[in-house]
Order: structure tokens, then C-alpha cells, then sequence
């Protein structure tokens, strides 16, 4: 070639020492753009390295993204060391401030033409024609070879024949150059860099991977190779490793295809072990460190076994791990104590004196209770009985409410029509009394008073409907009944002699009616 950069040397140099310095271990790349591929790692590497150009981003370079002329021109000076050099304006009026020195220093170099006089064509994105002259004229590339390309007219002829000659490109097919077609970023770094390189690589041989021990195929990291190519020169190359299972333990043998080569490698792997054994045994040895009776200082130590052993179920069995039920043991115990923590925290906020306004407090306070209860019978509650005492007072509370509610329905003065009511009251009364014997119950004295009444009231009632039962004319069949007729009388003077009973006329003319049959009946029998 005809001109080479200084620092492309230096940079290969640079390379190749450390290559050496490293054997199969070569250095990492000085950047980690993801859309950069094999074939254009080195250039990219290079033009990045060299402060020609960067990435789109810290991870795209943009590959497959067209150029400005003007970035090209930037881009190119950088290339030649030519930014800083004094050039006359050359005359173009499209030129952004940040492109105006390489475009004069590349057009008084004879390397750029405009579009016009006056129009560089900033923005326009640059052809791979284009991009051709502008390479051969920086580089002084001369060379004569065959054009296969259908493309290529007599403007770009010799400049595309000078690539050829000097290995910069091949073109887009076999018959077309693309002299058209917008040059991508990719294509500019092979440009420039195969345009400063001093020579061409020589492929001499391929420096096997070492085998791998790996622990599980978890560890497995497959490594590029080396190939030593002339000068000694060290170059890594990727390999597309062939896909095969090797996540059970064993030794497997790996061949791989070199990427950008025809050459092939391999290595030997062996897998000791699973990570699923390795984790079932971490799993085991944590569940064997727990203490008898669990706490909450044990959660984490349980979650950290949790997560071992459900990594291992992903792909092994439940009899992989020896201890299981001791954990499941270990997690129950652990859900029970929040769950007891939450019920002792909900009861200690129970007020000390508990009113019908606390009751949905109370209620909840049983449901945490309860949720305890059904996972453990026999689980201890440290204020278990603020709770039970809450409840009964609330329970109590409720009983008084409708006891007292029940006895406000009683009419004053009573009748019979309150009997129901009074019973009604009676039954809620002694509900209260039944919880507490010494409960206050507010109207007690008017239910014991209406009682008292409803008895007199239906010994009034019975007497005389018993009374109003008689016949007019009475005669001796009459007499039981006129005698029962005189008991619910006496009955009902019996609880108040100052009652006044209706019908008594009608029973006192009965009871002398019956007299008087009787002596006539007895004056027939004696004669």
C-alpha cells in the first residue's frame, strides 16, 4: 500500500505483545458495542481505539447506519492526522463548524470534491463510489486488477481497481460493487483500516483451548482460540461450539466451528457434579443447623434453604433434598408465630374498657385468634384472656341492650295483651344472668312488678271466664263446674282480697241454686 498510519502499527504492535504476553488468554476488547460481529471487531477496535470515531451509543456502533459526507470528512482527517493542519476555506457554504477544518485540509489535499463549488453535500450520506475515491486519493493506492463488477463506470474504474489490487474490498456480490448504494459505518471502519494496514494476516495455526473442569455446566464458560498468524502475530477468534447436553455429570467432547475460518476445534469437558446436588446438599446442611424449637431469628436461615430447595425441584426430585419435612416443619412454625405476633398486636390494642363501638375491633381480634387456633390447637396467646373478657363484655353489653329493650316494650299499667312481652323479657333477663348474676339490668323493677300483675290479671280472667261459662239455669250437672267456677275465684282473692272479680252474683246465685237442689234431692230419697 502506499501510506500507512503510524499509530496502526503501534496499535498492532501494541497487540500482538500482549497476545504473547497472555498465550491462550488473550486480552479483552477495548470496547462492548453488542452489534459489532467478528467481522468487524478488529477494525471497529481499532477505529474507536484511535479516537477516529466512536459508537452511536456505549452499546451500538451503529453498524448498519449510513454516513454524512461530513462525518466521513471528520472521520477521515482524524485517520491522516490532518486536523490542526492550516488549509484555505474551500468555498463551500453547507459545511458545519465542526466539519469546516478537515473539509478545507481534505479538499486543498486533493482527496474531497464538492458537490458545486459552493455545495460539499454535508448531509448527504455518503456511496460506497464515493467512499472509494476519497480512499484511494488519502491513501495513495495505485494498482491495476480485474473489475468483475457490472457497476462500476469510467468515474470510479480506476479508483475501484486500486481497492481491488490492494485487498481493501471485494464488493457487495460477485458482480456488483454497490458504487450506488449509501456505505454503512461497518463498511467505512473495514475501509480505513484495511487501507492502514501494513500487511496482510497470514493464518500459520490454530492454538488449541486447554480442556475444561468445570464443577456443574453452571460454571461452564466455552473460551474463543488463538490462531498465530505471520510475524507471530497472536488473533482471537469466537467459535460457534456445537449444542450438546452437558448438564449431567460426565466427560463430553466439544468441536466447534472458528468463526470467519474454515477451521475447526475442540476441547474436552467434564462436569463433576449438578448444581441440584450441590444445592439439595447446601439445602440439607442448613435445615441440619436449625434448632429444635424455632424462632424468628431462624426465618432467614429457612428462606435461604426454601430458595435451595425450590431451585432444585426446577429440574430434580423431592428425595433429592433429606430433610424436606424438616423444613416444611421449620416454615410452619415460623408462619405461626407472625400469625400468633399479628393476634397478640391486634388484642393489646383493645381498649381496657370495652363498649358496643369496639366490637368490630374485638371481632377481628377472634378472627386472628381463630386463624392460629386452626393451624395450631394448642398455640399459646399471651392476652388471650383480654380478649375472652372483651368478648363477654361485649357479649354481656348485648344481653343487657335487649333485655332492656325488651322490658321498655311493657305496657304501664300492664294488661293481658303484655303476657308475651313480659315472658319475651323474662327469658332476656335471665340470658343476662346467666353470664353475670350480678348484672345491672335497667327496668328490672317494672318487669318483677309486671309479672306480679300478668298472674293476678290471669287469675282475674280465668275466674271469670269461668264464672260467664254457667248457665242460667243451674242444675245438679252444673255443680262441678260451679265448684271449679269458686276455686279460680278464691285463687285470684288469694293474691289480692281486694279484687274485684266480675260475675261474682252469678256464682253465689249458682252456688245457692245447687244448695237448694240438693235438699230437694235429699227430701225425695227419704220418702
Amino acid at each position: 500500500m502506499g501510506q500507512y498510519s503510524k499509530r496502526l502499527r503501534k496499535f498492532l504492535s501494541a497487540a500482538a505483545i500482549a497476545a504473547t504476553i497472555t498465550a491462550a488468554v488473550p486480552t479483552a476488547s477495548a470496547f462492548t458495542f453488542k452489534d459489532v460481529s467478528v467481522r468487524y471487531e478488529l477494525a471497529v477496535d481499532y477505529l474507536v481505539r484511535e479516537d477516529i470515531t466512536n459508537g452511536l451509543s456505549e452499546s451500538k456502533f451503529g453498524i448498519t447506519e449510513q454516513i454524512k459526507r461530513a462525518d466521513a470528512a471528520v472521520m477521515i482527517a482524524r485517520a491522516l492526522n490532518l486536523l490542526g493542519e492550516q488549509a484555505p476555506d474551500a468555498g463551500f457554504n453547507d459545511v458545519p463548524e465542526r466539519a469546516k477544518d478537515a473539509v478545507n485540509i481534505l479538499k486543498q489535499q486533493g482527496i474531497i470534491n464538492g458537490k458545486t463549488s459552493t455545495r460539499f453535500g454535508a448531509d448527504d450520506t455518503l456511496t460506497r463510489g464515493e467512499m472509494a475515491i476519497i480512499i484511494a486519493r488519502a491513501y495513495q493506492l495505485k494498482g491495476e486488477a480485474g473489475v468483475p463488477f457490472v457497476d462500476v463506470n469510467n468515474r470510479y474504474m480506476p479508483f475501484v481497481k486500486a481497492l481491488i489490487a490492494n485487498d481493501i474490498t471485494q464488493g457487495k456480490t460477485a458482480t456488483l460493487f454497490g458504487t450506488d448504494q449509501e456505505i454503512t459505518r461497518g463498511e467505512f471502519a473495514l475501509f480505513i483500516f484495511r487501507s492502514e494496514s501494513p500487511y496482510n494476516p497470514v493464518f500459520i495455526k490454530v492454538i488449541e483451548p486447554e480442556d475444561i473442569t468445570a464443577r456443574t455446566y453452571m460454571d461452564v464458560s466455552l473460551p474463543n482460540v488463538t490462531l498465530l498468524m505471520r510475524g507471530n502475530n497472536l488473533e482471537e477468534r469466537s467459535v460457534g461450539w456445537e449444542m450438546i447436553d452437558y448438564s449431567e455429570p460426565g466427560e463430553y467432547i466439544l468441536h466447534g466451528d472458528i468463526n470467519g475460518t474454515d477451521l475447526k476445534t475442540s476441547l474436552k469437558l467434564t462436569i463433576e457434579t449438578t448444581p441440584e446436588a450441590i444445592n439439595a446438599q447446601k439445602a440439607d446442611d442448613i435445615i441440619a443447623s436449625l434448632p429444635e424449637t424455632i424462632t424468628l431469628e431462624d426465618e432467614e436461615k429457612i428462606k435461604e434453604a426454601r430458595y435451595l430447595v425450590d431451585e432444585v425441584l426446577q429440574r430434580g426430585s423431592k428425595d433429592m433434598i433429606k430433610n424436606l419435612s424438616v423444613l416444611e416443619k421449620a416454615e410452619h412454625s415460623i408462619k405461626l408465630l407472625y400469625a400468633i405476633e399479628d393476634a397478640e398486636e391486634v388484642i393489646a390494642a383493645l381498649p381496657d374498657t370495652i363498649t358496643m363501638k369496639d366490637k368490630e375491633s374485638v371481632e377481628a381480634a377472634r378472627e386472628k385468634v381463630d386463624s392460629v387456633l386452626s393451624m395450631d390447637a394448642e398455640a399459646a396467646i399471651s392476652n388471650i384472656k383480654k380478649l375472652e373478657k372483651a368478648e363477654r363484655t361485649l357479649l354481656l353489653t348485648g344481653l343487657i341492650n335487649e333485655a332492656e329493650k325488651a322490658i321498655e316494650v311493657i305496657s304501664n299499667p300492664v294488661t293481658l295483651d303484655d303476657a308475651e312481652a313480659i315472658e319475651t323479657a323474662r327469658a332476656k333477663v335471665d340470658e343476662v344472668l346467666k353470664v353475670d348474676p350480678e348484672a345491672t339490668i335497667k327496668g328490672i323493677e317494672h318487669l318483677d312488678e309486671a309479672e306480679s300483675e300478668i298472674v293476678i290479671l290471669k287469675a282475674v280472667y280465668q275466674a271469670e271466664e269461668a264464672i260467664a261459662a254457667l248457665p242460667d239455669t243451674i242444675t245438679l250437672d252444673h255443680r262441678s263446674a260451679v265448684d271449679a267456677a269458686r276455686e279460680k275465684v278464691e285463687a285470684a282473692l288469694a293474691l289480692d282480697e281486694n279484687l274485684a272479680i266480675n260475675g261474682l252474683g252469678k256464682l253465689e246465685a249458682a252456688e245457692g241454686r245447687i244448695q237448694e237442689l240438693l235438699i230437694e234431692s235429699a227430701q225425695v230419697m227419704q220418702k
